[in-house]
């Protein structure tokens, strides 16, 4: 199973904005409960934590509205620390790092390095046991089949919020900072 989504999404980006490479600033931050900073629009959302060297952040794509269960959204989750918060869009790192998501009623993780998957499986959703541990993908970079700057997070703690709902659902108290 790949995620062809988050392609599609820019290159639509880059249609709806005439051809014009004008990246689509990030507007309406909000902040939640924890402190955290929430920006939301449409499908697409960001939820950053400040920590010492910057920005911890979750990128979040919802393609769908989880209202009908399982099978009926698409989620993308993607975590990069950064020195600012996001300014457009476009700004997470795409296809770098560890990322997971939801399509087809199946779930997958994957270890992306310059683009490329270098390692990846997909399970049945719900399957508590077929997660990666943060253990496996610290070994992964230990490797050297990730860049040095991956950033593991719990998926399926963070799934299970997104899947029932909306991308609303980045704003939950039950989306918490990601363990360092």
């Amino acid at each position: 199973m790949k995620a062809g989504s988050r392609g599609a999404i820019a290159a639509a980006m880059i249609v709806a904005l005439g051809g014009c490479m004008e990246p689509l600033p990030v507007e309406g931050w909000e902040k939640a409960k924890d402190g955290s900073s929430v920006a939301i629009d449409g499908s697409l959302g960001f939820r950053c934590w400040d920590v010492d060297a910057g920005y911890d952040c979750l990128f979040v794509e919802v393609v769908g509205d989880g209202s009908s269960g399982p099978g009926a959204a698409d989620v993308w989750i993607e975590r990069d620390v950064r020195k600012a918060l996001p300014q457009h869009w476009e700004d997470y790192e795409a296809g770098q790092g560890y990322q997971c998501f939801f399509a087809f009623g199946m779930m997958a993780e994957q270890i992306h390095k310059d683009g490329s998957e270098v390692e990846g499986h997909d399970f049945p959703y719900p399957a508590e046991a077929a997660y990666w541990s943060p253990e496996r993908v610290a070994e992964l970079r230990k490797a050297g089949l990730t860049g040095e700057d991956i950033e593991y997070f719990d998926c399926q703690s963070y799934m299970n919020v997104l899947l029932k709902g909306d991308i609303s659902n980045l704003k939950s108290d039950k989306i918490i900072q990601p363990e360092s």
